[in-house]
Order: C-alpha cells, then sequence, then structure tokens
C-alpha cells in the first residue's frame, strides 16, 4: 500500500511539472503583458513564445517595448532564438549555440540633455543600498562559449527632438561565427548595415585571445553628408554643404601593447560643395583623395602616400568692406559657435 502512495505522488507530481512545462510557453506572453507596466513602468507585448526542453532552444516572436505613451514602439524584434547547452553550466561552461535575432527596431530620441530611456536605465538602482562584499572562492571561472551569433534586418533610429531631425542605420546585419573565453582560439565578427541616404558601413573583426592580436577592417561608403546640415549648426553655423565619402581603413595590432597599432587609411570625398550665403558654391572639389600608408601610434609617425585634389573650386565675391569667404570666417569662428560647444561639452 506504501508502495502505491510513493508511486502514485511521484507519478503526480511528474504530472504537475510536465504540465507547468507545457504551459509555460503559452502563459507567459500574457503575463508579461499584463504586468510590465508595473515592473519597469512600460508596456511590453510578446506574440508567442516556444521551449524545446530537450535541446534547449528558447523562440520569441514579435516582441515590442513601448514608449511611456503605451502606442509609440521603442523597442521590438521579429524573432529571436536562442539554443543554448544547460547541462553544460555545471562544468562552469555558459554556451550558446545560436542567437539569432531578426527585425531588431530600435527608436532613441534626444531630449537636449535626456533620452528616452532614461527611465529604464534607473531601473533597480536604489541609493541607500549598500554594497556587499563578495566572498572569495577557489572555483573554476566560467567559461563562455558563443556560436553563430546573428543579428539581421536591424533597424536604429536616432532623433533629436531639438531640430526635429533624425539618423537611420537599416539593414543592419552582424555575424559572430566564433567566440570563447580561456582559450587559444581566433574569433572572427562581420558587420554591414545602411543609412537611410543609400551609405553602408561594413568591417570585418579579427581576434586571437590566446596572444591578443587583431585586425579591425572597416569600409564606410558612398555617404552622403549633406543630410546633417542641421546636426552640424548645433555646434557651428557652417552654412550649406554636401558631399560623399568613402572610406577604408586597417587597424593591425595586440590589445596588450595597444600603443603599436598601425593603420592604413584611404579617404575619399566626393562631389564636395560649401556654399555662401547667397547659396553659391563658395569651396568645392570633385574628388580629394588621401592615400595614408601607414599611421603609427607609437612612433607618432605618419606615411601619407598620396594626396590628390581633382577639379577644386574656390568662389570669391568681394563686396565693399567684405568678402562672401571673410563673411563665413566670421560666423564659423562666432563666439557663440564656442558658446554652444562648451554646453555640449559640459
Amino acid at each position: 500500500m506504501l508502495k502505491k502512495i510513493i508511486l502514485y505522488t511521484l507519478a503526480g507530481l511528474f504530472a504537475i511539472i510536465l504540465l507547468v512545462l507545457v504551459l509555460i510557453p503559452f502563459v507567459v506572453p500574457g503575463y508579461i503583458e499584463k504586468n510590465s507596466k508595473e515592473w519597469i513602468g512600460r508596456k511590453i507585448t510578446l506574440d508567442k513564445m516556444r521551449i524545446n526542453y530537450f535541446t534547449g532552444t528558447v523562440r520569441l516572436y514579435d516582441f515590442d517595448l513601448y514608449e511611456k505613451d503605451d502606442s509609440t514602439v521603442f523597442v521590438g524584434f521579429d524573432t529571436l532564438i536562442v539554443n543554448t547547452e544547460p547541462y553544460r553550466l555545471i562544468g562552469n561552461n555558459f554556451v550558446i549555440e545560436q542567437f539569432y535575432l531578426q527585425g531588431l527596431f530600435v527608436d532613441v530620441i534626444m531630449y537636449d540633455s535626456a533620452f528616452n530611456f532614461d527611465d529604464l536605465m534607473e531601473l533597480g538602482n536604489d541609493s541607500t543600498a549598500v554594497a556587499e562584499e563578495e566572498p572569495t572562492t577557489d572555483e573554476d571561472p566560467m567559461k563562455f562559449e558563443l556560436s553563430n551569433m546573428e543579428l539581421r534586418d536591424a533597424k536604429f533610429i536616432i532623433q533629436d527632438a531639438e531640430i526635429q531631425d533624425s539618423i537611420e542605420m537599416k539593414n543592419f546585419d552582424f555575424f559572430l561565427p566564433y567566440l570563447v573565453w580561456n582559450q587559444e582560439e581566433d574569433s572572427k565578427a562581420d558587420l554591414r548595415f545602411d543609412f537611410k541616404n543609400k551609405g553602408y558601413f561594413e568591417s570585418v573583426v579579427d581576434y586571437n585571445p590566446g596572444s591578443g592580436d587583431f585586425k579591425v577592417d572597416f569600409e564606410l561608403g558612398n555617404y552622403d553628408i549633406s543630410g546633417y546640415q542641421k546636426f552640424a549648426e548645433k555646434y557651428v553655423e557652417i552654412g550649406k554643404f554636401k558631399g560623399k565619402v568613402d572610406i577604408k581603413m586597417i587597424f593591425d595590432g595586440n590589445l596588450d601593447q595597444p600603443l603599436q597599432t598601425t593603420i592604413a587609411s584611404n579617404f575619399k570625398l566626393s562631389d564636395f560643395a560649401l556654399y555662401d550665403d547667397k547659396d553659391h558654391v563658395m569651396i568645392g572639389a570633385n574628388h580629394l583623395l588621401i592615400d595614408v600608408k601607414e599611421l603609427n601610434l607609437e612612433e607618432k609617425k605618419i606615411m601619407i602616400d598620396s594626396i590628390h585634389f581633382l577639379e577644386p573650386t574656390l568662389y570669391l565675391e568681394a563686396y565693399d568692406t567684405t568678402s562672401n569667404i571673410a563673411q563665413f570666417i566670421n560666423r564659423v569662428m562666432h563666439p557663440k559657435n564656442k558658446i554652444r560647444y562648451n554646453r555640449k561639452k559640459n
């Protein structure tokens, strides 16, 4: 009789645990949405959650974190897949076999010296809390092993509420095949995204955690600078300008000896024009090309291979006591521009 009671009890506990595990993915999204305002002061919605307990895989779909108005999305994503190996935590190994984030959306808004996420940064901050000294331990440090870290089709928006303008980065892709701590193995990361003006940024990072050697290649291509006039006006009244920038840079060095890093770069400014007050092209060029063969930080040495200034333009219009160029210089060097800079700096 006693054996039957124990058997039925264990079977009942197993059934309850199994039922809880099955219900968790269906209950969590609604529970988060119902209590998120109380927890963090923001509304959160999560359409669907799936968990595979046998493979350690968690899938989240259509997540949105809203602004305080509960209608504007601050951060969201379409799909998040995290594939782990929980059993390896027993050996102090934190392993992620796959981290896939698709359709990430982030909208950052600047209000003078404040941001739309300041309230989130204050979460958990307790000024009255006393820091506790962590006890020393002889346990082996946690080892991290990350594989297939991928970010696809992300979009980042940075808005300046003061000037009612924004910078957008779209089609942001990032891939990290393998990264591990406490091993003598190389890690590599690829990154690419497009700007709303059709320019792009891409980079490749190679790093050896054993030796500390690293190599960073990045390229900023076909980047239209004309859209940033309003941002420039916050610091200096430079006026109207346009042009496209292409930059290629290679950093080669070692993290243990950062000053020995060498840099090679190519800079190109195309279709550049700086306008005067009458909307005339005051200074311009078809192409400005600068090829830096080597920049050595330790030796404080710069080796410039070549400088090409193609089809330069200079327009001077003289007035009674001044000129368009003199007016431009006076405007740029006006004391109020320095005040703007110092206010921003402080």
